[in-house]
């Protein structure tokens, strides 16, 4: 981060801006061996937390535009980790639902990304030093973003 602009470096928009791009980066090289990526994530963690959803449902859930959503799903389709099914009360919609495997992915994934997160939070992980500098620990910096991510 030295190479940044200095004015920028106090601006904590910034700041966790550049954050989140290295946590992406790094969760998407953690994915790649599974043939997952970060948003296949959010569908996956959606489906098994809130059960069969329709894919309006999911897209306004995790603010995912309607094409990208459709491409997702058909792509965890494929791979034998969700299934479409017709819904109950609407001819017209379908519901997205877990299928076995995408449990057995996601738990898989979930180990990966929570390895990531702990190295990437440890106070020994030098691009961490938002939590660092701070003194904020792991547990109550994690709290925080999620608290933020809610707003």
């Amino acid at each position: 981060m030295g190479d940044q602009p200095r004015p920028l470096m106090t601006r904590v928009g910034y700041l966790l801006n550049r954050i989140a791009l290295q946590v992406r980066q790094m969760a998407q090289e953690a994915l790649k061996p599974l043939g997952l990526i970060p948003p296949h994530m959010a569908v996956l963690a959606t489906l098994l937390s809130e059960g069969p959803q329709t894919q309006r449902a999911m897209g306004t859930l995790l603010k995912i535009d309607p094409t990208t959503m459709v491409w997702l799903i058909d792509d965890l389709e494929k791979k034998g980790l969700v299934r479409r099914g017709k819904h109950p009360n609407d001819r017209r919609a379908h519901l997205v639902e877990l299928a076995p495997a995408g449990k057995t992915a996601f738990d898989r994934a979930a180990k990966r990304l929570s390895v990531l997160e702990n190295h990437f939070l440890a106070d020994s992980y030098p691009q961490c030093f938002f939590a660092s500098k701070f003194k904020i620990s792991y547990k109550r910096y994690k709290l925080r973003l999620r608290i933020m991510a809610r707003m």
